[in-house]
Protein backbone atom coordinates (compact mmCIF):
# COMPACT_ATOMS: atom_id res chain seq x y z
CA UNK A 1 0.00 0.00 0.00
CA UNK A 2 1.45 3.38 -0.98
CA UNK A 3 2.01 6.15 1.55
CA UNK A 4 -0.82 8.16 -0.04
CA UNK A 5 -3.26 5.25 0.27
CA UNK A 6 -2.17 4.71 3.88
CA UNK A 7 -2.86 8.37 4.70
CA UNK A 8 -6.29 8.27 3.01
CA UNK A 9 -7.19 5.03 4.81
CA UNK A 10 -6.19 6.57 8.15
CA UNK A 11 -8.31 9.69 7.57
CA UNK A 12 -11.28 7.52 6.53
CA UNK A 13 -11.35 5.96 10.02
CA UNK A 14 -12.41 9.25 11.65
CA UNK A 15 -16.13 9.56 10.95
CA UNK A 16 -16.61 12.86 12.80
CA UNK A 17 -13.73 14.43 10.87
CA UNK A 18 -14.97 13.08 7.54
CA UNK A 19 -18.49 14.33 8.25
CA UNK A 20 -17.15 17.82 9.05
CA UNK A 21 -15.66 18.28 5.57
CA UNK A 22 -17.50 19.97 2.69
CA UNK A 23 -14.73 21.01 0.29
CA UNK A 24 -11.40 19.45 -0.67
CA UNK A 25 -8.57 20.50 -2.98
CA UNK A 26 -5.89 18.22 -4.38
CA UNK A 27 -2.89 20.36 -5.28
CA UNK A 28 -0.97 18.85 -8.19
CA UNK A 29 -3.72 16.30 -8.80
CA UNK A 30 -1.89 14.54 -11.64
CA UNK A 31 -3.84 11.51 -12.87
CA UNK A 32 -6.68 12.32 -10.46
CA UNK A 33 -6.64 9.08 -8.49
CA UNK A 34 -6.88 10.85 -5.12
CA UNK A 35 -9.41 13.49 -6.17
CA UNK A 36 -11.55 10.73 -7.67
CA UNK A 37 -11.39 8.88 -4.36
CA UNK A 38 -12.63 11.95 -2.48
CA UNK A 39 -15.30 12.83 -5.05
CA UNK A 40 -16.87 9.35 -4.90
CA UNK A 41 -16.31 8.63 -1.21
CA UNK A 42 -19.17 7.20 0.85
CA UNK A 43 -19.67 6.95 4.59
CA UNK A 44 -18.90 3.78 6.54
CA UNK A 45 -22.60 3.49 7.39
CA UNK A 46 -24.73 0.53 6.38
CA UNK A 47 -25.93 1.31 3.79
CA UNK A 48 -23.19 3.75 2.72
CA UNK A 49 -24.20 7.32 1.91
CA UNK A 50 -22.21 9.54 -0.51
CA UNK A 51 -20.33 12.37 1.17
CA UNK A 52 -20.69 14.57 -1.95
CA UNK A 53 -17.65 16.67 -1.12
CA UNK A 54 -16.99 19.59 -3.45
CA UNK A 55 -13.61 18.53 -4.90
CA UNK A 56 -11.06 20.63 -6.77
CA UNK A 57 -8.36 19.03 -8.91
CA UNK A 58 -5.57 21.60 -9.33
CA UNK A 59 -2.87 20.94 -11.92
CA UNK A 60 -1.03 22.78 -14.68
CA UNK A 61 -1.25 19.74 -16.97
CA UNK A 62 -4.51 20.18 -18.88
CA UNK A 63 -4.11 16.78 -20.57
CA UNK A 64 -4.23 15.04 -17.19
CA UNK A 65 -7.20 17.13 -16.06
CA UNK A 66 -9.06 16.30 -19.30
CA UNK A 67 -8.72 12.59 -18.48
CA UNK A 68 -10.52 12.93 -15.15
CA UNK A 69 -13.89 11.27 -14.96
CA UNK A 70 -16.61 13.93 -15.20
CA UNK A 71 -18.43 14.02 -11.87
CA UNK A 72 -20.94 16.65 -10.73
CA UNK A 73 -18.91 17.48 -7.60
CA UNK A 74 -15.46 17.50 -9.26
CA UNK A 75 -14.06 20.79 -10.53
CA UNK A 76 -10.92 21.01 -12.64
CA UNK A 77 -8.60 23.96 -12.02
CA UNK A 78 -5.93 24.31 -14.71
CA UNK A 79 -3.62 26.63 -12.74
CA UNK A 80 -0.31 26.69 -10.93
CA UNK A 81 -0.85 25.71 -7.29
CA UNK A 82 1.82 28.20 -6.19
CA UNK A 83 -0.65 31.03 -6.86
CA UNK A 84 -4.17 31.58 -5.48
CA UNK A 85 -6.30 29.36 -7.69
CA UNK A 86 -9.38 28.19 -5.79
CA UNK A 87 -12.76 29.93 -6.04
CA UNK A 88 -13.55 29.15 -2.39
CA UNK A 89 -11.70 28.37 0.83
CA UNK A 90 -11.52 24.63 1.44
CA UNK A 91 -11.69 22.45 4.56
CA UNK A 92 -8.99 20.04 3.45
CA UNK A 93 -6.07 20.53 1.11
CA UNK A 94 -3.89 17.63 0.01
CA UNK A 95 -0.56 17.63 -1.81
CA UNK A 96 0.44 14.07 -2.56
CA UNK A 97 3.92 13.92 -4.09
CA UNK A 98 3.65 17.42 -5.57
CA UNK A 99 4.92 19.98 -3.04
CA UNK A 100 8.55 19.16 -3.84
CA UNK A 101 8.05 20.76 -7.28
CA UNK A 102 7.30 24.14 -5.74
CA UNK A 103 9.89 26.74 -6.75
CA UNK A 104 9.13 28.86 -3.68
CA UNK A 105 8.03 26.50 -0.88
CA UNK A 106 7.47 29.15 1.81
CA UNK A 107 5.34 31.31 -0.47
CA UNK A 108 3.42 28.23 -1.64
CA UNK A 109 2.58 27.34 1.97
CA UNK A 110 1.48 30.95 2.55
CA UNK A 111 -0.82 30.80 -0.51
CA UNK A 112 -2.24 27.44 0.54
CA UNK A 113 -2.89 28.71 4.07
CA UNK A 114 -4.85 31.65 2.61
CA UNK A 115 -7.04 29.20 0.69
CA UNK A 116 -7.89 27.05 3.73
CA UNK A 117 -10.86 27.66 6.00
CA UNK A 118 -10.18 28.48 9.62
CA UNK A 119 -9.22 25.16 11.23
CA UNK A 120 -8.65 23.73 7.74
CA UNK A 121 -6.19 20.88 7.36
CA UNK A 122 -3.22 20.47 5.02
CA UNK A 123 -2.05 16.92 4.29
CA UNK A 124 1.20 16.40 2.39
CA UNK A 125 3.29 13.44 1.35
CA UNK A 126 6.75 14.13 0.00
CA UNK A 127 8.77 11.32 -1.60
CA UNK A 128 12.27 10.80 -0.34
CA UNK A 129 15.03 8.47 -1.36
CA UNK A 130 16.99 6.97 1.52
CA UNK A 131 20.02 4.70 1.43
CA UNK A 132 22.84 3.53 3.66
CA UNK A 133 26.14 3.92 1.79
CA UNK A 134 29.52 3.23 3.40
CA UNK A 135 27.84 2.95 6.82
CA UNK A 136 26.35 6.43 6.43
CA UNK A 137 22.66 7.22 6.11
CA UNK A 138 21.92 9.43 3.10
CA UNK A 139 18.61 10.98 2.19
CA UNK A 140 17.55 13.16 -0.73
CA UNK A 141 14.37 14.55 -2.18
CA UNK A 142 13.63 16.30 -5.45
CA UNK A 143 14.02 20.03 -5.17
CA UNK A 144 12.11 22.46 -7.37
Amino acid sequence: MSVTHTVLHQLYQYDTFMDSLTSIAIMGSGDGEEVGWWATLTTRDDPPVPHNYKCYAVDTNSDLLDRLEPLPNLFKVNRDFEEPCLPIKVDLMCAFNSFQYSTNPLNTLKVWNSQLNVDGMLVMTIPMHSVVLDNAYQSRSHSG
